[in-house]
């Protein structure tokens, strides 16, 4: 029943905690990410979730990031 426990506790909260700061994502967005990739693609898609939902946050960063630069002068 412990191990059972511990296990869950392990899972569902500090993974996604501790690998949400590595890759600077939020919690719930890891455990989103996750779960829509296994209802998608079972473990495959479990295994990949996380970091395809990286790179999609970070390529929406470096978008929003070039939308705020200024355009070059034409000319």
């Amino acid at each position: 029943m412990l191990i059972t426990v511990v296990q869950q506790v392990d899972g569902n909260i500090v993974q996604p905690l501790v690998m949400g700061r590595v890759i600077r994502l939020s919690a719930f967005t890891v455990i989103v990410s996750i779960s829509v990739g296994a209802a998608l693609l079972g473990a495959l898609g479990a295994f990949l979730a996380v970091p395809t939902a990286a790179v999609v946050a970070r390529a929406v960063a470096v978008a929003h990031e070039h939308r705020r630069l200024p355009r070059p002068a034409p000319g």
